[in-house]
């Protein structure tokens, strides 16, 4: 379960760290059931599943504010890579692509290369 959500660093170890311990909770709390008390808890385990399910709203400040953060990040990208760029395949572009799907507005609307290219 925990690499199904892609984590990495310092967020995967705490995601197995608690993955660990939630399976040695559930060792313990079977230790201490009888028989009949463990085959019913087997046959229920299969009908369910763990889901992550959000607890609260996400305010419209948090949306700016990621909003921002997006913004920022393209404008580096673009002031980096998109800047007096000579890509004749620019439909190939990772961050062509990135920028599209993430819905940045384009650098020049009318441009016959690439929308992001920017002249200096």
């Amino acid at each position: 379960m925990v690499e199904s959500f892609n984590l990495d660093g310092e967020w995967k170890r705490k995601a197995n760290t608690i993955a660990t311990f939630a399976e040695k909770l559930m060792y313990h709390v079977i230790e201490h059931l009888d028989e009949e008390q463990r085959k019913q808890l087997t046959r229920l385990v299969s009908h369910y599943e763990v889901k992550t399910v959000q607890t609260s709203a996400y305010t419209k400040k948090e949306e700016e504010e990621s909003d921002d953060y997006l913004n920022t990040f393209a404008e580096y990208a673009i002031g980096g890579a998109c800047t007096n760029c000579e890509r004749e395949d620019y439909k190939k572009c990772d961050l062509r692509t990135a920028l599209i799907h993430a819905g940045m507005p384009v650098f020049d609307e009318c441009a016959e290369c690439c929308p992001y290219k920017v002249q200096a």
